[in-house]
């Protein structure tokens, strides 16, 4: 549901197809958290495929995006996907908090 309300992909009918649905506070919430992720998981994941593929200088400077790529190779999931990278390479998977 969270990669859902990220994506802006949740329709009425399923915001309320079961019980334990999110208030709109969570929801901004969880729409803010991934603005901040997708900002900070970008730059992580980059950088990890950089250093374990030893890549060019080029691959860091590239304007395609490898979170877009990843959503469009893995429509569900890409969420707990990206983490997966961004911790097992060594990243965090934290994001700083907004101001």
């Amino acid at each position: 549901m969270i990669e859902k309300i990220i994506d802006d992909d949740l329709s009425e009918d399923e915001s309320f197809a079961t019980e334990d649905y999110p208030c709109d506070e969570t929801k901004n919430a969880w729409r803010e958290w991934g603005r901040l992720f997708v900002d900070n998981a970008e730059g992580q994941m980059r950088s990890a495929i950089y250093r374990i593929l030893d890549c060019t200088d080029e691959f860091l400077y590239m304007k395609d995006s490898l979170l877009e790529r990843l959503k469009g190779r893995i429509r569900r999931g890409w969420l707990s996907v990206a983490l997966k990278i961004m911790v097992n390479t060594g990243g965090l998977g934290v994001i700083p908090r907004s101001s």
